[in-house]
């Protein structure tokens, strides 16, 4: 998994470096959401914080961006 950063540590984040973690943090997300299906990983509990930690970097981001949504920024689907 990646790193837990905080709000302040993302806010202090440029914008191209914010959408690298983005992308990292959306495949850590997707593995672990394959994981929890699957029933390899006991833990949904750690799906549901990695989820919350990107949507917080999404939030981040789109405030970066001067509050305009992209549209390569959204949640991956359930």
């Amino acid at each position: 998994m990646t790193k837990t950063l905080s709000l302040d540590e993302l806010r202090k984040m440029t914008s191209a470096d914010l959408q690298k973690e983005v992308r990292a943090h959306r495949q850590t997300v997707a593995k672990l959401d394959l994981a929890v299906k699957m029933g390899n990983e006991k833990g949904s509990h750690l799906l549901r914080r990695e989820r919350k930690l990107l949507a917080q970097m999404l939030t981040v981001l789109t405030e970066l961006q001067g509050g305009t949504a992209s549209s390569t920024v959204s949640l991956p689907k359930r």
